[in-house]
This record gives structure tokens, C-alpha cells and sequence, in this order.
């Protein structure tokens, strides 16, 4: 059986759109923004040069609003042609950055992974590339991965050799349960 791939464009956001799009992101998350109005998030973007043309796509415009404020917190004080030098790698490694932030945050206060004594977000961290390296590995772009596999703490191996000690206590904890919530904080699609 032969598959067909349907390839789909998105048409960038125009100028009305991306206002829209951060009014709306801003009314629904008034705890999280330390904004109260949209229009200082637009300004936010316009301090960037550059930014306002990669946010023209609505992926990296859900994802540029969400970690906005480290941005402009970094790049503020630096000259403009410093401020230049964003680039869409950049987004992404804020944005994965602010992922394995929330995560930590949301296992925390739902009291979980507590036994653990080392760092969380690298355990995260850790956990997620070495699925990724094990799909580069076999040439994939998705891997299919059993249960028992995701539950297997090997996956949490640092390759840093001085945080080896910490691990090795910390695996001796983990229980299936524990490798579950690890699981869930990580950047994987499951189905």
C-alpha cells in the first residue's frame, strides 16, 4: 500500500492577526502575564528587530509569545545589531527551555517525583534526548517505544560523568510510577 502525504502551506499572519492572536493569548492567561493589556506584548515584539517577521507564522508566534518575556529580559540591554542575531534556533531553545520549566513546576505541585535529589529538568531533559538520539540513531523521524521501554531508567543515563553519582542514587528510587511522570514531562507525542 502506497502512502500519500497531502503537503499544506500555512499563509503567514498579517499584521490584524498577530494582534488578535495576543489579545486573546493575553485575556486568557491574566494570572501568568504580568501585562495588562495586549498592546505591551506587541511593543515586547517590536524591541526585537526581526522578531515581528518570524512571529508571522502562527507556530512561532504560539510559541514566542509563551517565553516573550525571557527574551526581551535578555536582549533588552544589548545593541540592536546584537539583538539581530535571533534566530528561530533561539526560539526553539527558549521555548524548550520554558517547556521543561513548567513541567518541573506542574510535577512539584501535583507532589510528584519528590524522592529525587538531583535535578529534575535535567532528569527531563536527559530522558527526552536520549529517545531522540535513539530515534537518529535508527534513521527515523518517530519511533514507536513499548511501555516497558519508557519505563526503563537507563533512558535518564546522563552523558555528563559528574552527575553519574547523582543519578545512580536517584535510579535506585524510581519506581514505574515515578518513570510514568518522568514521561510525562517530556517533549513526546504519545498515542
Amino acid at each position: 500500500a502506497q502512502e500519500r502525504f497531502v503537503e499544506l502551506h500555512l499563509r503567514k499572519f498579517n499584521t490584524e492577526q498577530i494582534n488578535k492572536y495576543i489579545e486573546q493569548y493575553v485575556s486568557s492567561f491574566p494570572q501568568e502575564n504580568n501585562s495588562d493589556h495586549w498592546e505591551s506584548y506587541k511593543q515586547q515584539l517590536d524591541k526585537i528587530p526581526g522578531l515581528l517577521e518570524l512571529v508571522a507564522t502562527p507556530f512561532i508566534l504560539s510559541m514566542v509569545i509563551q517565553i516573550l518575556p525571557r527574551m526581551v529580559e535578555k536582549y533588552q540591554n544589548q545593541e540592536p545589531h546584537e539583538q539581530r542575531k535571533l534566530l528561530r534556533t533561539d526560539i526553539f531553545d527558549y521555548f524548550v527551555d520554558y517547556w521543561f520549566d513548567f513541567q518541573v513546576e506542574r510535577l512539584h505541585e501535583q507532589g510528584k517525583l519528590q524522592s529525587l535529589t538531583g535535578n529534575l529538568k535535567e532528569y527531563l531533559k536527559t530522558y527526552s534526548q536520549n529517545l531522540a538520539s535513539r530515534a537518529l540513531s535508527q534513521g527515523k523521524l518517530e519511533i514507536a517505544i513499548e511501555e516497558q521501554d519508557t519505563l526503563n531508567p537507563g533512558l535518564l543515563q546522563p552523558k555528563d560523568q559528574a552527575l553519574l553519582p547523582q543519578y545512580t542514587t536517584d535510579i535506585k528510587k524510581l519506581t514505574n510510577e515515578d518513570m510514568k511522570f518522568i514521561r510525562s514531562g517530556c517533549l513526546l507525542k504519545t498515542g
